[in-house]
């Protein structure tokens, strides 16, 4: 909580190196529009909390690649020229690309965002586990 806390207090500008991600869809911040999606991730820490933000896109790359094939992976990869982010729908268990109908209980979305500067907290939601007072 103490890392959100810190984001919203002095944006995601400050911390862009410390929470950039290589992941697979490019190398940014990693949004969703998915409160369920992002707790599965936030569950992982022992003070949790989802910080609820404004995001500006711009261009919008549109991911249709799977991050594990060779030659088409974005992973690690900056955003690509012309565009301001990275945009995936994904499975929710593993987190690979889907191209079939969306399914809002088995999939979410992964937005990449290279820079803390397009991106504006506005809500901070502390989350507790099961039990946890």
């Amino acid at each position: 909580m103490r890392v959100a806390s810190s984001v919203c207090e002095n944006g995601f500008e400050n911390f862009t190196r410390d929470l950039s991600d290589t992941g697979y869809y490019g190398s940014g911040i990693y949004l969703t529009t998915s409160a369920k999606y992002a707790s599965k991730y936030a569950a992982l820490q022992f003070d949790s909390a989802l910080v609820i933000s404004f995001c500006m896109m711009g261009n919008v790359f549109p991911v249709t690649e799977r991050h594990d094939l060779k030659g088409t992976s974005l992973m690690g990869k900056q955003i690509d020229r012309g565009y301001q982010s990275h945009y995936a729908l994904v499975e929710t268990k593993q987190g690979t690309v889907i191209k079939d109908h969306f399914d809002p209980n088995l999939h979410a979305d992964e937005i990449v965002i290279p820079h803390g500067s397009q991106i504006l907290p506005v809500f901070l939601l502390q989350l507790k586990q099961p039990g946890q007072r």
